[in-house]
């Protein structure tokens, strides 16, 4: 959305807007929540309803994610099984159905299982990632010496740049930057462990959730574990949204934190 001379991707925000709403309905409706009327249609329906305005853009893969913090919520606030694995059987379904009626859709997740079949159209940008990773070895080519960058890997500074760190530093610097993403989300456990209102503890889990799939998903599609999708690295892609957004959720994981700690001082 444009804004004067300013751009807003709204689905950053809507992701936290999500955390936080279903993080209140499922700390105030505990005693509905195995309810399938009262506790399962409506999260399901706010939920939904993102997602469809995120298919007619046509967003695919932020549907995903709005759909992955759900069912992570859905698991944590005590939702029964039985409905958790049928609206997954559903949605797996409905995926594989929106993936078949889309040709570019469908191109894209066979570029993804084979991306070096088609190197030059649908797998390129995953075939450059790969071979950024490889390149890095185990220190690296160099802090600023990547070849990759120089208009070989699109979105270099963004959603690949986990590609780039790997060919600059190696394996030693990826994996002093996980270290450093696990350290974050064990300390976003101990928070939400540290909460001793039942929607703060929510609301913590929620923000968390956010960071760990950003985390977790962009490190899979540069690795070639997962699809191709646009989601940058939490704290390190370039981007005003995603940025803002991040510091959000960090800034509200900070505030718990004081809470947490004196609670934790307190008994």
């Amino acid at each position: 959305i444009r804004l004067g001379p300013l751009s807003i991707q709204p689905m950053e925000f809507v992701k936290i807007a999500l955390a936080l709403y279903l993080a209140y309905f499922m700390s105030t409706k505990q005693q509905l929540i195995k309810t399938f009327s009262r506790g399962v249609i409506p999260p399901f329906a706010v939920t939904g309803l993102f997602c469809f305005l995120l298919l007619l853009q046509p967003d695919f893969g932020s549907a995903v994610v709005l759909a992955g913090i759900l069912f992570f919520m859905c698991v944590a606030g005590g939702t029964r099984f039985i409905y958790i694995f049928f609206s997954l059987a559903l949605a797996c379904a409905g995926a594989m159905a929106l993936a078949i009626a889309e040709p570019y859709r469908l191109r894209r997740l066979l570029a993804f299982l084979d991306p070096f079949q088609d190197a030059h159209n649908t797998g390129y940008q995953l075939v450059q990632s790969l071979l950024a990773i490889g390149s890095g070895s185990f220190f690296g080519v160099g802090v600023g010496a990547s070849r990759q960058k120089m208009f070989y890997l699109p979105e270099a500074h963004n959603d690949f740049i986990m590609a780039v760190l790997a060919e600059e530093m190696g394996f030693v610097g990826v994996s002093i930057v996980m270290a450093l993403f696990a350290l974050l989300f064990w300390r976003c456990y101990r928070i939400i462990m540290g909460q001793r209102e039942l929607r703060d503890r929510f609301t913590a889990f929620g923000i968390t959730t956010i960071l760990v799939m950003g985390a977790v998903m962009n490190l899979a599609v540069v690795m070639g574990v997962a699809p191709p999708k646009g989601v940058p690295m939490p704290l390190m892609s370039y981007g005003g949204s995603n940025l803002m957004a991040t510091m959000l959720c960090v800034g509200l994981l900070l505030n718990f934190s004081r809470t947490a700690g004196a609670w934790t001082r307190s008994s």
